[in-house]
């Protein structure tokens, strides 16, 4: 009986060898097979991007792009379609999605040649995005976290840091008209505790980010005052004004002369 299953062990295991002779280098072939297909058809698209693209046809040129990406091995030509899809985004208009491909690439290749290019572009889409002061200050906010990641790495990044320092100076500004367009908002409600709140809110926030910040403070705490009918409050202001800020009280007189406003600076 042992010597039987013995015997049928070992036919079993001569019939595995031979069948993996027989069968293995076909399935190898099978699979180079498969490869080179692949291979030839990412080509092809490849070409026929190229081609829409020689024609102008960008948004044609796209689906092109995407259809090459599971065909793409090379993590390199990977990254260059990436590249490629989210220029020709940003190009066509699609300026959203643009900038979701420029922060993957930039998240997911933190150290690649071309990150400070992408996480540029990102920035750059994000504040073509942005709104008025009086709207959603959702992208201006975003705006700025990816204007200081990128200068971050200013000891490294140094094509853009001009242009990114800029958009980081714009949406900072962008923000703090919005916080004051909200200040102004409760003082025209007569909500004046809220009105006070957003103001040292507002002092907080931007310390150290608009250059001329104090000097606004003290004028908004001026229209403060004089809403609240705090005459003691608004003449130390208006004081404090002319004696640290002098250029600027001069400027308030002569705006005042040219195009008087329903502000404190009418009442000088």
């Amino acid at each position: 009986m042992l010597s039987k299953k013995k015997e049928f062990t070992k036919i079993s295991l001569i019939c595995a060898t031979i069948l993996a002779i027989l069968f293995v280098p076909g399935c190898r072939k099978k699979a180079r097979e498969e490869k080179r297909k692949r291979r030839t058809n990412y080509q092809i698209i490849k070409e026929t991007k190229d081609s829409l693209l020689a024609r102008g046809k960008k948004e044609d040129a796209i689906k092109k792009l995407e259809k090459m990406i599971p065909l793409c091995n090379n993590i390199q030509e990977l990254k260059g379609i990436t590249l490629e899809i989210a220029d020709l985004l940003f190009e066509t208009g699609s300026i959203g999605k643009a900038e979701e491909l420029f922060k993957r690439f930039s998240n997911l290749y933190p150290g690649d040649a071309k990150v400070e290019y992408a996480l540029y572009k990102a920035t750059l889409c994000s504040f073509w995005q942005t709104l008025d002061m009086e709207r959603d200050q959702s992208k201006t906010k975003n705006t700025i976290s990816l204007a200081k990641k990128f200068l971050d790495r200013k000891e490294v990044f140094t094509q853009y840091i001009d242009e990114v320092g800029k958009m980081m100076v714009d949406c900072q500004q962008r923000l703090f008209d919005s916080e004051v367009s909200v200040f102004r908002f409760y003082l025209k409600r007569n909500d004046y505790i809220s009105a006070n709140h957003r103001l040292a809110a507002i002092e907080k926030e931007f310390t150290d980010k608009i250059p001329d910040l104090d000097a606004q403070i003290i004028m908004l705490t001026c229209e403060l005052a004089e809403k609240i009918n705090n005459k003691e409050l608004l003449e130390q202001k208006q004081k404090e004004l002319k004696e640290k800020y002098p250029e600027t009280q001069k400027a308030i007189t002569l705006a005042k002369a040219e195009k008087p406003k329903n502000s404190y600076v009418d009442k000088f």
